[in-house]
Parts: structure tokens; sequence; C-alpha cells
């Protein structure tokens, strides 16, 4: 379901999606375009290629996949709307070419987006917890992509990263399963974004149609 709008303030601006984008400063700027490719053929070459070398971050047999595959099915055209969003939304707020771009994707998991954001041309750093990102096949899949595979425990709070290092952070379905104070991380977020930066940030909801 849709957000309200939400009032931040006069020198802040909110964006209304499915999901919610907050500029972390007054300094956001209007933006130039980018071509991407056709999203749907994007997201399946990338579905396929999991599908056919697991990672096998959910299958209970190893090598089967299984468990990835149902996961990756019924999440598949999410990803080409969160996918579409985040076009729309960086062709009119982000001035620079893709390659000059920095993303950062909290919570990454399979890397579907991260993987879709390289093949743009962005510049992409894949952050999840250590027992997902140790995984072999994952971070040699993220080595070939040239996507920076980084571990990190949230509750542990300091990212590591400069500051004001990246242009946008993306948050999908991963803030609710924060069982602690969630200020702290978003403190955290604020601190690597720079000035102007982007937060693209989505939480499951229960009450929408679909559910």
């Amino acid at each position: 379901g849709e957000f309200p709008v939400c009032e931040l303030g006069k020198d802040l601006q909110a964006v209304t999606w499915r999901g919610l984008l907050l500029p972390m400063s007054a300094e956001s700027k209007p933006v130039g375009k980018s071509p991407w490719p056709p999203l749907q053929e994007l997201v399946r070459d990338i579905i396929g290629d999991i599908n056919a070398n697991p990672v096998d971050l959910l299958s209970s047999v190893a090598g089967t996949g299984a468990g990835e595959r149902r996961y990756l099915e019924i999440l598949g055209p999410q990803y080409v709307r969160t996918l579409k969003e985040l076009q729309e939304i960086l062709a009119e707020r982000c001035p620079q070419e893709p390659s000059e771009v920095r993303v950062l994707e909290i919570g990454s998991f399979l890397g579907v987006l991260c993987f879709a954001l390289r093949k743009v041309g962005f510049q992409v750093t894949a952050q999840d917890i250590p027992e997902f990102q140790s995984n072999p096949r994952l971070k040699e899949r993220y080595r070939r992509a040239g996507i920076d595979c980084i571990a990190a425990n949230l509750k542990r709070r300091h990212f590591p990263y400069p500051d004001a290092h990246f242009d946008l952070v993306i948050m999908c379905e991963t803030l609710e399963h924060l069982n602690f104070n969630p200020l702290p991380v978003i403190k955290e977020i604020n601190r690597v974004m720079k000035p102007g930066g982007l937060i693209y940030l989505t939480v499951p909801n229960q009450d929408s149609a679909g559910n």
C-alpha cells in the first residue's frame, strides 16, 4: 500500500511511493536521465542466473536452490517495481551519470537489486549479516560483478564506511527485522550519506490488498 504523505519540515521534501524516499538534507538537486535496460528482462536474467547457479542461502538440501527459487519466484515482480521506482526517482533527482553514483543496499540478501543496479552502471555496495555475506558462492558472484560485499551486524551500529560516502541507500524489507531501537541505525545511515543523499526505505504493509 501507499505510505501517507509525510510532513518533514520546510527544508526537506517527501516523495510518496510504495516505499518512502527521503532526502536527508536540503541540498538535493534536480537531475539528468540515463537509459536503463528493460527492467523485466533485467530481473529475469539475474534471477535465471541465480537459479542456474544457486547460492543456497535458503535451501535445506545444498546445491538444489529450491528455497531460493521459490523466494525469487514470489519476489520477482516486487524487484521490477522497486527498480522502476528507483529509475524514476534517480532520473528526477540525481544529476550524475550512474558510474558517478555510489549506492549502498542494506539487507541485500541474494543481491538481485545490487546486480541490477550494477548492470546499469552504478557503483554498488551490498551489505548484509555475516552469515549471508560469508557464503563463498555469493562472495564470488559479487566479485565477478564488481560489487563490494560487506558483512555487518546492524546491532553493532557502526558502518565500515567514511562520512558522506553514498548518494543513495536502499533498505527494503529490512527495518522490520530489527529487534532493537532502529534510531542509531538511521543515524549511521545519515552519517555515511552525502549531503542531499537519498534513502529508499520499504517495509511490509500487512493491511494491503495483496496480504
